[in-house]
């Protein structure tokens, strides 16, 4: 028989469910940015996208740091067997993350006209206003998520994030097409296709409120140990895990939101460009950043399966576990970053091609903006897993300080690129790539120091980076003869397809993937019995 793994040694299995949801949750992410952006171009994706870099400094509060601090409290109450605790802190947690939520949705709402004069992109302020009442909803979806996650339940966030997708899909494009068609401005059909991303959030706290129901009542004749709670106490001890990983994010999100206010002004101040021509190029750059962002999407559910799995360990004292959970999760990390990162560097073009249908110039710029972000994926899916393994187990401040160092230098290299008429918006993913090599080298080197030896470490990553490049090349090649024969974007679809195969083959004959990797899945020993993997 089988034996069966410890639960911290079993992370891997919530990280699954999550990354099932993901990959659900980004085709119909698809089937919403696709008709979006074909119908509002470059410009309408511009006032869209200006309007998510401010909605993601208000919602930082409650996306990372209490999230993170909930569900390690959680974790120990739970690791504990004190039931009543776990559900105290979920209670303090609440409180704050209304009061957060209702406090920053207002903000937005109300200053979005200055926001926007800002970041030099007056048009974008309509779609702000729009996105404001999400924010709130967003921290109340966040104080469950964080509960459950706690929990190593990870069925009511993927649920929820499920619920958004198909619900953002049916109103964010339906009400879209509706204003374009009644002969509103792009700047309005952007609000609109926001506006029904808030749809979805309202349901998905409906959802949330009833599963809480019903697991209150599973929890009830469960041995929990009396204990005298203090809230205040409670609170505070969430501010004060919460706080150094909230201001690490938030550093992050307002260099972030800098560097678009750097991008558009040196695009019109120092290169001379219009303000319609610097918010074209900004919405362009915004489509290659969503692909960008869908490799990193995977990694997310590794992160928040980590946090609860790691927490648990250090609470027994169990320094075994906690190293091998690091390895464990820095290595799978890598298996998907670096081809994923590959494959976006060596198919930009094509890719590019295969979802955008507007503009041959858009698919052009886009593909370099989008060559040079898949270097980045790599070192930005490394400095979000290596945040998260040392804000849980060791320092919370030091993200914070790397994100910081990372961040300065992404100014000031955006500064001085995006000003070059030689290189102009090419500068803005330049920096971004700069700005997360710095921070996750930074972050591994403290790791390699405190879990895991150097030394092995860097013969998995060689590994790992040579598969992939050897991938990549071969992806490209079979672009080029297939581009020949048939149409363009079946071949980019099939050269991807036959990338992960041939990535998958490698990762298999160099033993990077073996069947111990395998049991930590759900039937994950059933499959490598299919495969032959011994």
């Amino acid at each position: 028989m089988t034996q069966r793994l410890p639960k911290e040694q079993r992370f891997l299995h919530g990280a699954m469910i999550l990354t099932i949801s993901t990959v659900l949750v980004k085709i119909i992410g698809f089937l919403f940015t696709i008709p979006l952006l074909n119908m509002l171009g470059a410009e309408g994706m511009g006032y869209f996208y200006t309007a998510y870099e401010i909605y993601g400094l208000f919602t930082v509060v409650f996306t990372t740091g209490l999230p993170v601090a909930a569900a390690k409290m959680v974790s120990e109450a739970v690791t504990k067997k004190n039931n009543s605790l776990a559900d105290a802190i979920f209670s303090a947690s609440k409180f704050l993350f209304y009061l957060f939520g209702l406090v920053c949705a207002v903000a937005m709402f109300f200053f979005a006209d200055g926001l926007a004069d800002l970041l030099k992109n007056p048009n974008a302020a309509l779609a702000m206003r729009a996105l404001a009442p999400m924010v709130f909803f967003q921290a109340v979806l966040a104080a469950y998520r964080g509960y459950f996650q706690g929990k190593s339940n990870m069925i009511p966030t993927a649920a929820t994030q499920i619920i958004e997708a198909v619900l953002k899909l049916l109103f964010g494009v339906g009400a879209a097409y509706a204003l374009l068609k009644l002969g509103y401005s792009n700047a309005f059909a952007a609000a609109g296709a926001i506006a029904g991303v808030s749809i979805g959030s309202v349901v998905a706290v409906i959802y949330l409120l009833f599963y809480k129901k019903k697991d209150d009542k599973y929890i009830e004749g469960l041995s929990s140990l009396s204990t005298d709670i203090n809230n205040k106490h409670l609170i505070k001890s969430l501010i004060s895990i919460a706080v150094p990983i909230t201001l690490g994010t938030a550093i992050f999100n307002l260099i972030g939101i800098i560097d678009t206010g750097i991008i558009m002004r040196r695009l019109q101040d120092a290169i001379g460009l219009s303000y319609y021509e610097s918010n074209w190029l900004f919405g362009v750059y915004g489509n290659a950043k969503k692909l960008f962002n869908l490799p990193i999407a995977f990694i997310v559910p590794l992160s928040s399966s980590v946090i609860p799995a790691l927490s648990a360990a250090l609470t027994r004292k169990d320094q075994k576990s906690a190293k091998g959970l690091t390895a464990q999760s820095l290595k799978v990390t890598s298996l998907l970053a670096f081809p994923s990162g590959a494959g976006l560097f060596a198919l930009a073009y094509p890719i590019m091609n295969l979802i955008y249908f507007k503009s041959s110039e858009e698919i052009a710029i886009g593909a370099q903006l989008l060559s040079v972000l898949g270097i980045a994926v790599v070192f930005s899916s490394l400095v979000l897993i290596t945040s998260s393994i040392i804000q849980v187990g060791y320092d919370v401040k030091y993200p914070a300080i790397t994100m910081t160092i990372g961040g300065i230098i992404k100014i000031g290299l955006c500064w001085i690129l995006v000003g070059n008429s030689d290189i102009g918006i090419i500068g803005a993913p330049i920096s971004t790539c700069v700005c997360y090599a710095v921070t996750a080298i930074l972050n591994i080197i403290l790791i390699c120091r405190k879990l895991i030896n150097v030394k092995d470490a860097m013969i998995i990553f060689i590994k790992i980076a040579a598969c992939s490049v050897i991938m990549a090349v071969a992806a490209y090649n079979l672009n080029g003869l297939l581009v020949r024969a048939i149409n363009a974007k079946i071949a980019c679809i099939l050269s991807m397809i036959l990338g992960v195969i041939i990535y998958g083959v490698l990762a298999v004959t160099t033993k990077l993937v073996t069947r111990d990797d395998f049991k930590q899945f759900p039937k994950g020993e059933k499959i490598a019995n299919i495969l032959h993997i011994k």
